[in-house]
């Protein structure tokens, strides 16, 4: 491995996600539940294609489940680090789910 390769994998640091506003009126109040995950933790997710998005999870909403999918930021494959809130746990707007961090896709 190249110095540069390196640094690269080094400065690929975790981030979180968190909750985006999934319906048209969610404010901080309302509540969701996770219902179920489709990633877990040490999986590598792949980028998305804008055609086929890829389900994260689904949540229990005000106005019936809902999917979320894997943003389409996600330009590279990342491993999911953590599940910060695990099936039938309540999350508000804004709240942290899932941590992930980029991969080198040579090694993943």
């Amino acid at each position: 491995m190249s110095l540069k390769e390196n640094t690269q994998l080094r400065s690929a640091r975790p981030f979180t996600l968190q909750l985006p506003q999934i319906f048209p009126t969610m404010t901080e109040p309302d509540t969701i539940t996770v219902l179920h995950w489709y990633a877990q933790e040490g999986e590598i997710l792949q980028p998305p294609d804008p055609e086929h998005p890829v389900p994260l999870l689904e949540v229990d909403a005000p106005y019936g489940d809902i999917e979320i999918t894997v943003p389409p930021f996600l330009r590279a494959p990342h491993r999911v680090i953590a599940i910060l809130k695990p099936e039938n746990a309540t999350m508000h707007l804004g709240d942290q789910f899932i941590t992930l961090q980029a991969v080198d896709t040579e090694v993943a």
